[in-house]
Protein backbone atom coordinates (compact mmCIF):
# COMPACT_ATOMS: atom_id res chain seq x y z
CA UNK A 1 0.00 0.00 0.00
CA UNK A 2 1.13 3.56 -0.62
CA UNK A 3 2.09 5.85 2.29
CA UNK A 4 1.01 8.88 0.25
CA UNK A 5 -1.78 9.58 2.77
CA UNK A 6 -3.32 8.21 5.91
CA UNK A 7 -6.04 5.58 5.55
CA UNK A 8 -8.98 6.91 3.58
CA UNK A 9 -12.47 5.83 4.60
CA UNK A 10 -14.23 7.66 1.81
CA UNK A 11 -11.60 8.45 -0.80
CA UNK A 12 -14.09 9.64 -3.44
CA UNK A 13 -15.92 12.15 -1.26
CA UNK A 14 -13.36 13.22 1.30
CA UNK A 15 -13.08 17.00 1.47
CA UNK A 16 -9.91 18.96 0.90
CA UNK A 17 -9.93 19.99 4.56
CA UNK A 18 -9.81 16.36 5.59
CA UNK A 19 -7.04 15.74 3.09
CA UNK A 20 -5.01 18.45 4.79
CA UNK A 21 -4.46 16.00 7.66
CA UNK A 22 -2.22 13.95 5.39
CA UNK A 23 1.23 13.27 6.74
CA UNK A 24 4.16 15.40 5.50
CA UNK A 25 6.21 12.23 4.95
CA UNK A 26 4.62 11.20 1.68
CA UNK A 27 6.20 8.77 -0.73
CA UNK A 28 5.55 6.13 -3.35
CA UNK A 29 6.74 2.63 -2.55
CA UNK A 30 8.09 0.26 -5.17
CA UNK A 31 9.87 -3.04 -5.34
CA UNK A 32 12.93 -3.82 -3.24
CA UNK A 33 13.97 -0.87 -1.09
CA UNK A 34 12.56 1.78 -3.40
CA UNK A 35 10.68 4.64 -1.75
CA UNK A 36 10.27 7.81 -3.82
CA UNK A 37 9.82 10.73 -1.43
CA UNK A 38 7.51 13.48 -2.60
CA UNK A 39 7.57 17.26 -2.27
CA UNK A 40 4.73 19.13 -0.55
CA UNK A 41 1.65 18.71 -2.73
CA UNK A 42 -1.22 21.13 -2.44
CA UNK A 43 -3.56 18.61 -0.79
CA UNK A 44 -1.09 18.47 2.12
CA UNK A 45 -1.57 22.18 2.77
CA UNK A 46 -4.57 24.28 3.79
CA UNK A 47 -8.06 23.73 2.48
CA UNK A 48 -7.46 26.36 -0.20
CA UNK A 49 -4.13 24.87 -1.21
CA UNK A 50 -2.19 27.79 0.27
CA UNK A 51 0.82 27.51 2.54
CA UNK A 52 -0.44 28.02 6.08
CA UNK A 53 1.40 30.64 8.13
CA UNK A 54 1.27 28.40 11.20
CA UNK A 55 2.02 25.17 9.32
CA UNK A 56 4.78 23.03 10.71
CA UNK A 57 7.95 22.69 8.66
CA UNK A 58 10.87 20.51 9.70
CA UNK A 59 14.02 22.16 10.96
CA UNK A 60 17.14 20.70 9.47
CA UNK A 61 20.87 20.78 10.15
CA UNK A 62 23.60 20.47 7.52
CA UNK A 63 27.36 20.77 7.87
CA UNK A 64 29.46 21.92 4.92
CA UNK A 65 33.20 21.30 5.03
CA UNK A 66 35.84 22.72 2.70
CA UNK A 67 39.53 21.83 3.14
CA UNK A 68 42.80 23.72 3.52
CA UNK A 69 41.56 26.75 5.41
CA UNK A 70 41.22 30.41 4.55
CA UNK A 71 43.38 33.14 6.14
CA UNK A 72 41.36 35.99 7.62
CA UNK A 73 43.01 38.49 5.27
CA UNK A 74 41.08 36.82 2.46
CA UNK A 75 37.61 37.04 4.00
CA UNK A 76 37.27 39.10 7.20
CA UNK A 77 35.23 42.27 6.49
CA UNK A 78 36.10 45.61 8.03
CA UNK A 79 32.53 46.24 9.15
CA UNK A 80 30.20 44.27 11.36
CA UNK A 81 26.41 44.13 11.48
CA UNK A 82 24.37 44.48 8.32
CA UNK A 83 26.66 47.02 6.70
CA UNK A 84 29.32 44.55 5.63
CA UNK A 85 30.35 43.16 2.27
CA UNK A 86 31.67 39.77 1.29
CA UNK A 87 35.27 40.23 0.20
CA UNK A 88 37.98 38.13 -1.35
CA UNK A 89 37.30 34.44 -0.91
CA UNK A 90 33.63 35.05 -0.07
CA UNK A 91 32.75 37.17 -3.10
CA UNK A 92 30.90 34.30 -4.87
CA UNK A 93 28.41 34.30 -1.98
CA UNK A 94 27.46 37.96 -2.36
CA UNK A 95 24.12 37.27 -4.14
CA UNK A 96 23.05 35.17 -1.14
CA UNK A 97 24.20 37.61 1.56
CA UNK A 98 20.71 37.89 3.07
CA UNK A 99 20.69 34.14 3.71
CA UNK A 100 24.10 33.98 5.41
CA UNK A 101 25.36 34.88 8.88
CA UNK A 102 29.12 35.43 8.88
CA UNK A 103 30.62 34.50 12.25
CA UNK A 104 34.07 35.90 13.08
CA UNK A 105 36.18 36.05 16.23
CA UNK A 106 36.20 32.31 16.99
CA UNK A 107 39.06 29.92 17.58
CA UNK A 108 39.00 26.13 17.80
CA UNK A 109 40.76 24.98 20.99
CA UNK A 110 39.73 21.35 20.39
CA UNK A 111 41.91 21.43 17.27
CA UNK A 112 44.95 22.61 19.21
CA UNK A 113 45.42 19.37 21.12
CA UNK A 114 44.83 15.66 20.70
CA UNK A 115 46.02 13.21 18.08
CA UNK A 116 47.09 14.10 14.56
CA UNK A 117 48.69 16.85 12.53
CA UNK A 118 46.97 20.28 12.28
CA UNK A 119 44.73 19.18 9.39
CA UNK A 120 43.80 15.97 11.20
CA UNK A 121 43.14 17.73 14.52
CA UNK A 122 41.11 20.47 12.87
CA UNK A 123 39.23 18.03 10.68
CA UNK A 124 38.29 15.88 13.66
CA UNK A 125 37.25 18.85 15.77
CA UNK A 126 35.08 20.45 13.06
CA UNK A 127 31.43 20.28 14.18
CA UNK A 128 32.54 17.93 16.99
CA UNK A 129 34.21 20.16 19.56
CA UNK A 130 36.34 17.43 21.16
CA UNK A 131 40.08 16.80 20.63
CA UNK A 132 40.93 13.63 18.74
CA UNK A 133 41.73 10.73 21.07
CA UNK A 134 45.07 8.94 20.84
CA UNK A 135 44.33 5.44 19.57
CA UNK A 136 46.42 2.43 18.63
CA UNK A 137 44.73 2.54 15.22
CA UNK A 138 46.10 6.02 14.47
CA UNK A 139 48.33 6.04 11.40
CA UNK A 140 51.95 7.15 11.69
CA UNK A 141 53.99 7.60 8.52
CA UNK A 142 57.73 7.12 8.00
CA UNK A 143 58.45 10.68 9.14
CA UNK A 144 56.57 10.21 12.40
CA UNK A 145 53.61 12.30 11.26
CA UNK A 146 50.44 11.13 12.96
CA UNK A 147 46.97 10.87 11.41
CA UNK A 148 44.13 10.52 13.90
CA UNK A 149 41.83 7.59 13.27
CA UNK A 150 38.80 9.03 15.04
CA UNK A 151 37.15 12.20 16.22
CA UNK A 152 36.55 12.60 19.94
CA UNK A 153 32.76 12.45 19.97
CA UNK A 154 29.58 12.77 17.92
CA UNK A 155 29.30 15.45 15.25
CA UNK A 156 26.51 18.01 15.25
CA UNK A 157 24.39 16.18 12.70
CA UNK A 158 24.56 12.88 14.57
CA UNK A 159 24.01 14.49 17.97
CA UNK A 160 20.90 16.20 16.62
CA UNK A 161 19.71 12.96 15.03
CA UNK A 162 20.18 11.04 18.29
CA UNK A 163 18.26 13.69 20.24
CA UNK A 164 15.38 14.28 17.81
CA UNK A 165 14.97 10.87 16.13
CA UNK A 166 12.65 12.14 13.36
CA UNK A 167 10.37 9.73 11.53
CA UNK A 168 12.25 9.93 8.23
CA UNK A 169 13.28 7.19 5.84
CA UNK A 170 16.98 8.05 6.29
CA UNK A 171 18.60 8.98 9.55
CA UNK A 172 21.21 11.16 7.88
CA UNK A 173 23.00 11.59 4.57
CA UNK A 174 26.75 12.00 4.14
CA UNK A 175 28.11 12.99 0.73
CA UNK A 176 31.20 14.55 -0.77
CA UNK A 177 33.46 14.95 -3.73
CA UNK A 178 37.11 13.98 -3.33
CA UNK A 179 39.91 12.16 -5.11
CA UNK A 180 41.50 10.18 -2.32
CA UNK A 181 40.11 6.83 -1.11
CA UNK A 182 37.80 7.08 1.89
CA UNK A 183 39.42 6.20 5.21
CA UNK A 184 37.99 6.54 8.70
CA UNK A 185 40.73 8.93 9.71
CA UNK A 186 39.78 12.50 10.39
CA UNK A 187 40.91 13.80 7.01
CA UNK A 188 38.07 12.05 5.20
CA UNK A 189 35.09 11.93 7.56
CA UNK A 190 33.05 14.80 9.02
CA UNK A 191 30.10 12.86 10.41
CA UNK A 192 30.61 10.79 13.56
CA UNK A 193 28.17 8.86 15.72
CA UNK A 194 30.86 8.78 18.40
CA UNK A 195 34.48 7.74 18.95
CA UNK A 196 35.44 5.15 16.33
CA UNK A 197 31.97 5.40 14.79
CA UNK A 198 32.45 7.19 11.45
CA UNK A 199 29.88 7.86 8.76
CA UNK A 200 32.12 8.02 5.65
CA UNK A 201 30.80 10.24 2.85
CA UNK A 202 29.38 8.80 -0.34
CA UNK A 203 31.51 10.19 -3.17
CA UNK A 204 29.78 8.52 -6.12
CA UNK A 205 26.51 10.30 -7.00
CA UNK A 206 24.98 7.06 -8.23
CA UNK A 207 25.46 5.56 -4.78
CA UNK A 208 23.98 8.70 -3.24
CA UNK A 209 20.98 8.27 -5.48
CA UNK A 210 20.56 4.66 -4.36
CA UNK A 211 20.97 5.67 -0.72
CA UNK A 212 18.07 8.10 -1.05
CA UNK A 213 15.76 6.24 -3.40
CA UNK A 214 16.73 2.63 -2.81
CA UNK A 215 17.77 -0.16 -5.13
CA UNK A 216 15.13 -1.75 -7.32
CA UNK A 217 17.15 -4.95 -7.65
CA UNK A 218 20.52 -5.78 -6.06
CA UNK A 219 23.54 -6.04 -8.33
CA UNK A 220 25.59 -9.24 -8.40
CA UNK A 221 28.79 -7.33 -9.19
CA UNK A 222 29.20 -8.53 -12.77
CA UNK A 223 29.56 -6.10 -15.69
CA UNK A 224 26.37 -7.44 -17.27
CA UNK A 225 24.51 -6.85 -14.03
CA UNK A 226 25.74 -3.26 -13.96
CA UNK A 227 24.72 -2.68 -17.58
CA UNK A 228 21.25 -4.07 -16.94
CA UNK A 229 20.91 -1.75 -13.94
CA UNK A 230 21.76 1.22 -16.14
CA UNK A 231 18.92 0.25 -18.47
CA UNK A 232 16.36 0.25 -15.65
CA UNK A 233 15.02 2.99 -13.45
CA UNK A 234 13.86 2.93 -9.85
CA UNK A 235 10.72 4.59 -11.18
CA UNK A 236 9.83 1.45 -13.11
CA UNK A 237 8.81 -0.18 -9.84
CA UNK A 238 6.37 2.56 -8.79
CA UNK A 239 4.39 2.86 -12.03
CA UNK A 240 1.42 1.01 -10.55
CA UNK A 241 1.37 3.21 -7.47
CA UNK A 242 1.74 6.35 -9.59
CA UNK A 243 -1.19 5.37 -11.78
CA UNK A 244 -3.30 4.68 -8.70
CA UNK A 245 -2.66 7.95 -6.89
CA UNK A 246 -3.08 10.05 -10.05
CA UNK A 247 -6.40 8.46 -10.95
CA UNK A 248 -9.61 10.48 -10.70
CA UNK A 249 -10.83 8.17 -7.95
CA UNK A 250 -7.92 9.03 -5.68
CA UNK A 251 -8.90 12.69 -5.59
CA UNK A 252 -5.72 14.65 -6.34
CA UNK A 253 -6.15 18.05 -7.92
CA UNK A 254 -4.73 18.81 -11.34
CA UNK A 255 -2.08 20.94 -9.62
CA UNK A 256 -0.98 18.03 -7.43
CA UNK A 257 -0.88 15.68 -10.40
CA UNK A 258 1.31 18.11 -12.32
CA UNK A 259 3.63 18.60 -9.33
CA UNK A 260 3.93 14.85 -8.86
CA UNK A 261 4.70 14.32 -12.53
CA UNK A 262 7.33 17.07 -12.52
CA UNK A 263 8.93 15.66 -9.38
CA UNK A 264 9.25 12.16 -10.81
CA UNK A 265 10.68 13.63 -14.01
CA UNK A 266 13.32 15.36 -11.87
CA UNK A 267 14.08 12.10 -10.06
CA UNK A 268 14.60 10.32 -13.37
CA UNK A 269 16.81 13.13 -14.67
CA UNK A 270 18.99 12.87 -11.56
CA UNK A 271 19.18 9.12 -11.99
CA UNK A 272 20.33 9.46 -15.60
CA UNK A 273 22.99 12.00 -14.62
CA UNK A 274 24.20 9.85 -11.73
CA UNK A 275 24.47 6.80 -13.99
CA UNK A 276 26.47 8.79 -16.53
CA UNK A 277 28.92 10.13 -13.94
CA UNK A 278 29.26 6.64 -12.43
CA UNK A 279 30.10 5.20 -15.85
CA UNK A 280 32.72 7.90 -16.47
CA UNK A 281 34.38 7.37 -13.08
CA UNK A 282 34.34 3.61 -13.57
CA UNK A 283 36.00 3.97 -16.97
CA UNK A 284 38.66 6.22 -15.48
CA UNK A 285 39.31 3.83 -12.59
CA UNK A 286 39.88 0.89 -14.94
CA UNK A 287 42.62 2.66 -16.92
CA UNK A 288 45.79 1.36 -15.18
CA UNK A 289 48.02 2.70 -17.95
CA UNK A 290 46.96 6.29 -17.32
CA UNK A 291 46.69 6.98 -13.58
CA UNK A 292 47.50 10.69 -14.00
CA UNK A 293 44.60 11.04 -16.39
CA UNK A 294 42.41 9.57 -13.68
CA UNK A 295 43.41 12.29 -11.24
CA UNK A 296 42.98 15.07 -13.76
CA UNK A 297 39.61 13.73 -14.82
CA UNK A 298 38.33 13.65 -11.27
CA UNK A 299 39.66 17.10 -10.42
CA UNK A 300 38.11 18.54 -13.57
CA UNK A 301 34.82 16.89 -12.61
CA UNK A 302 34.65 18.40 -9.13
CA UNK A 303 32.09 21.07 -10.01
CA UNK A 304 29.98 18.66 -12.07
CA UNK A 305 29.95 15.92 -9.45
CA UNK A 306 29.33 18.38 -6.62
CA UNK A 307 26.41 19.91 -8.50
CA UNK A 308 24.81 16.49 -8.72
CA UNK A 309 25.53 15.66 -5.09
CA UNK A 310 24.06 19.01 -4.04
CA UNK A 311 20.90 18.39 -6.04
CA UNK A 312 20.51 14.98 -4.42
CA UNK A 313 20.98 16.43 -0.94
CA UNK A 314 18.47 19.18 -1.71
CA UNK A 315 15.93 16.64 -2.93
CA UNK A 316 16.40 14.45 0.15
CA UNK A 317 15.85 17.44 2.44
CA UNK A 318 12.92 18.95 0.57
CA UNK A 319 11.14 15.58 0.51
CA UNK A 320 11.90 15.01 4.21
CA UNK A 321 13.77 11.81 3.46
CA UNK A 322 16.25 13.13 6.04
CA UNK A 323 16.80 16.26 8.09
CA UNK A 324 20.52 15.90 8.71
CA UNK A 325 23.34 15.93 6.19
CA UNK A 326 27.11 16.27 6.00
CA UNK A 327 28.56 17.68 2.78
CA UNK A 328 32.28 17.76 1.94
CA UNK A 329 34.09 19.46 -0.94
CA UNK A 330 37.24 17.43 -0.42
CA UNK A 331 39.21 15.76 2.35
CA UNK A 332 41.49 17.62 4.73
CA UNK A 333 44.80 18.75 3.20
CA UNK A 334 43.66 17.54 -0.22
CA UNK A 335 45.91 18.49 -3.13
CA UNK A 336 43.04 19.70 -5.27
CA UNK A 337 44.51 20.85 -8.57
CA UNK A 338 42.28 22.66 -11.04
CA UNK A 339 43.15 23.29 -14.69
CA UNK A 340 44.63 26.73 -15.32
CA UNK A 341 45.86 27.32 -11.76
CA UNK A 342 49.53 27.40 -10.84
CA UNK A 343 49.61 24.42 -8.50
CA UNK A 344 47.65 22.28 -6.03
CA UNK A 345 45.69 24.08 -3.31
CA UNK A 346 47.42 22.49 -0.33
CA UNK A 347 50.88 23.43 -1.61
CA UNK A 348 49.80 26.99 -2.42
CA UNK A 349 48.32 27.29 1.06
CA UNK A 350 51.69 26.45 2.59
CA UNK A 351 53.28 29.13 0.43
CA UNK A 352 50.59 31.79 0.84
CA UNK A 353 52.26 33.76 3.65
CA UNK A 354 55.37 34.33 1.51
CA UNK A 355 53.50 34.69 -1.79
CA UNK A 356 50.10 36.23 -1.23
CA UNK A 357 49.50 36.71 -4.93
CA UNK A 358 49.44 32.99 -5.66
CA UNK A 359 46.27 31.17 -6.71
CA UNK A 360 45.18 30.04 -3.25
CA UNK A 361 42.50 32.75 -3.27
CA UNK A 362 41.12 31.33 -6.51
CA UNK A 363 40.81 27.91 -4.89
CA UNK A 364 38.93 29.44 -1.96
CA UNK A 365 36.58 31.17 -4.39
CA UNK A 366 36.01 27.89 -6.20
CA UNK A 367 35.05 26.28 -2.88
CA UNK A 368 32.67 29.13 -2.09
CA UNK A 369 31.13 28.76 -5.53
CA UNK A 370 30.37 25.14 -4.62
CA UNK A 371 28.76 26.31 -1.39
CA UNK A 372 26.70 28.79 -3.37
CA UNK A 373 25.56 25.94 -5.64
CA UNK A 374 24.24 24.02 -2.64
CA UNK A 375 22.59 27.07 -1.09
CA UNK A 376 20.81 27.99 -4.31
CA UNK A 377 19.38 24.50 -4.62
CA UNK A 378 18.14 24.61 -1.03
CA UNK A 379 16.70 28.08 -1.60
CA UNK A 380 14.78 27.11 -4.75
CA UNK A 381 11.39 28.91 -4.56
CA UNK A 382 9.76 26.17 -6.62
CA UNK A 383 10.06 23.79 -3.66
CA UNK A 384 8.60 25.46 -0.58
CA UNK A 385 7.98 23.91 2.80
CA UNK A 386 4.48 23.73 4.22
CA UNK A 387 4.98 27.11 5.92
CA UNK A 388 5.77 28.81 2.61
CA UNK A 389 9.50 29.18 3.28
CA UNK A 390 12.32 27.59 1.34
CA UNK A 391 14.19 24.55 2.55
CA UNK A 392 17.20 26.78 3.23
CA UNK A 393 15.11 29.11 5.38
CA UNK A 394 14.22 26.16 7.61
CA UNK A 395 17.77 24.80 7.71
CA UNK A 396 20.81 25.60 9.82
CA UNK A 397 23.76 25.02 7.51
CA UNK A 398 27.13 25.38 9.23
CA UNK A 399 30.08 25.97 6.90
CA UNK A 400 33.69 25.74 7.99
CA UNK A 401 37.17 24.31 7.45
CA UNK A 402 39.92 22.51 9.39
CA UNK A 403 42.57 25.25 9.71
CA UNK A 404 42.58 29.04 9.60
CA UNK A 405 45.82 30.26 8.04
CA UNK A 406 47.10 27.43 5.80
CA UNK A 407 50.70 28.63 6.03
CA UNK A 408 50.94 28.55 9.83
CA UNK A 409 48.23 25.90 10.27
CA UNK A 410 46.76 28.00 13.06
CA UNK A 411 43.30 27.46 14.53
CA UNK A 412 42.66 31.09 15.53
CA UNK A 413 40.20 33.35 13.72
CA UNK A 414 38.64 30.50 11.80
CA UNK A 415 36.05 31.11 9.12
CA UNK A 416 32.51 30.01 10.01
CA UNK A 417 29.19 30.77 8.38
CA UNK A 418 25.64 29.81 9.27
CA UNK A 419 23.30 29.79 6.29
CA UNK A 420 19.51 29.74 6.39
CA UNK A 421 19.16 29.97 10.14
CA UNK A 422 15.77 28.26 10.68
CA UNK A 423 14.28 31.61 11.63
CA UNK A 424 16.44 31.75 14.76
CA UNK A 425 19.72 33.22 13.51
CA UNK A 426 20.06 36.70 12.06
CA UNK A 427 21.34 36.37 8.51
CA UNK A 428 22.61 39.09 6.21
CA UNK A 429 24.73 39.99 9.22
CA UNK A 430 28.38 39.87 10.30
CA UNK A 431 28.49 38.69 13.92
CA UNK A 432 31.80 39.60 15.56
CA UNK A 433 31.78 37.43 18.70
CA UNK A 434 35.39 37.53 19.93
CA UNK A 435 38.93 38.54 19.07
CA UNK A 436 39.77 35.29 17.29
CA UNK A 437 41.43 33.69 20.31
CA UNK A 438 39.06 34.10 23.27
CA UNK A 439 35.79 32.45 22.17
CA UNK A 440 35.55 28.81 21.20
CA UNK A 441 33.70 27.36 18.22
CA UNK A 442 31.85 25.11 20.69
CA UNK A 443 29.59 28.03 21.58
CA UNK A 444 28.63 28.34 17.92
CA UNK A 445 27.88 24.63 17.72
CA UNK A 446 25.54 24.89 20.70
CA UNK A 447 23.79 27.88 19.12
CA UNK A 448 23.19 25.83 15.96
CA UNK A 449 21.56 23.04 17.97
CA UNK A 450 19.32 25.51 19.79
CA UNK A 451 18.32 27.09 16.48
CA UNK A 452 16.78 23.81 15.31
CA UNK A 453 14.81 23.47 18.53
CA UNK A 454 17.05 21.30 20.69
CA UNK A 455 17.47 22.25 24.35
CA UNK A 456 21.26 22.24 24.29
CA UNK A 457 23.28 24.02 26.97
CA UNK A 458 26.72 22.95 25.73
CA UNK A 459 28.34 20.82 23.04
CA UNK A 460 31.65 19.00 22.91
CA UNK A 461 34.41 19.30 25.47
CA UNK A 462 33.05 21.13 28.58
CA UNK A 463 36.37 22.98 28.92
CA UNK A 464 35.65 24.89 25.73
CA UNK A 465 32.05 25.89 26.44
CA UNK A 466 31.11 29.30 27.78
CA UNK A 467 27.51 29.88 26.68
CA UNK A 468 25.64 29.54 23.39
CA UNK A 469 26.33 32.43 21.04
CA UNK A 470 23.50 34.94 20.80
CA UNK A 471 23.03 35.23 17.04
CA UNK A 472 19.44 36.48 16.99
Amino acid sequence: MSDLSNKRKQSDKRSRSENSKTTRRAFLRGAGTVAISLPVLDFMLTGSGAHAADAHAPRRLVTFFFPNGSPSDLWLPERTGRDFAFKGALEPLAPLKDKIALISGLHDPAAKEGSGDPHSRGGGAFAVGWPNPFLQTDQVDHTGKRYAHSAGGPSLDQFALQKSRPNTSLGSLEVGVMREPIHTRTYHVKSWRGVNQPNPPIVNPLNTFRRIFGEAEPLDGTPSSREKRYERSVLDTVVGEYNRVTSERYGLTNTSRAMLSDHLDAVRDLERRAVRVDAELLAACTRPDAPRSYEDTLFSQYAEVFDLQAELVAMALRCDATRYASVMTGCGAEDLELPGLEGPQHKLGHEWASNRDNDFLRYNRFQMQLLRTLLEKLDDPHYLDADGHTVLDNTVLLAGTEVANPSSHSHDEKLYMVCGGAGQIRTGYHHRVGDGTNRAANDLYTACLRAIGLDARAFGDPRFNTSPLDLA
